[in-house]
């Protein structure tokens, strides 16, 4: 599976320790509730519609950042807002956030769950950035590696690249493998310096003349 690649927060880990561990506590019960009653996929589908809303909507970010707004006042927007357009399970989690105050955490949650579940279905996100798009074959044969060596079932994010020039560039978490061909050209060309400094002084040496 291919996926436009994206940046967030969250990605970053711009968050304070407390507000972290909120997060954290929050996304793994909101994914045990939805474990116990097998809907963690169908979670995760509004997840991902939900969190790409939120970022696209700045009225809707600053309405649940809560400025003005009172708890029982929040709750009817929700209430008219959400009501039977998403899962149960989700519309009643978001509920608990308002009368906690926590409303505002709701975008980094919904983008920890998915993080969350692909830890738990034993998948890693592998971000692939390339000049052009490459093949089935390139991404079997990364898919192979990635299970091989991680013993994980990767998913895609692609990002074209044309400066990269050929080639490509796979970022595995802190892991990064660059066969680009900007980066064997850079090489080459430091090689190149090196070698032409090394002989330029090599020559200096051969015509100084002994003090």
């Amino acid at each position: 599976m291919v996926q436009a690649d994206r940046t967030d927060a969250t990605d970053q880990g711009y968050f304070d320790n407390t507000t972290r561990r909120l997060i954290d506590t929050y996304t793994e019960a909101l994914w045990s509730a939805a474990n116990n009653h097998g809907r963690t996929s169908a979670i995760r589908e509004e997840a991902v519609g939900l969190s790409d809303a939120i970022k696209s909507k700045a009225m809707f970010n600053l309405f649940l950042e809560g400025n003005g707004t009172s708890r029982d006042q929040r709750r009817e927007v929700l209430q008219r807002v959400f009501e039977g357009r998403l899962e149960g399970l989700l519309a009643n989690f978001i509920h608990v956030l308002n009368n906690h105050d926590r409303l505002y955490l709701l975008g980094d949650i919904l983008v920890a769950y998915q993080k969350f579940d692909d830890t738990k279905q034993g998948k890693v996100d592998v971000g692939i950035t390339t000049a052009t798009t490459p093949s089935p074959g390139q991404l079997a044969k990364i898919e192979g590696v990635i299970r091989t060596r991680l013993g994980k079932t990767p998913r895609f994010h692609q990002k074209l690249d044309p400066s990269i020039l050929g080639g490509m560039v796979v970022r595995v978490g802190d892991m990064v493998w660059d066969e680009s061909s900007r980066s064997k050209l850079n090489r080459m060309t430091q090689l190149l310096e090196e070698k032409g400094t090394h002989e330029i002084q090599a020559g200096r040496d051969r015509f100084r003349t002994p003090e």
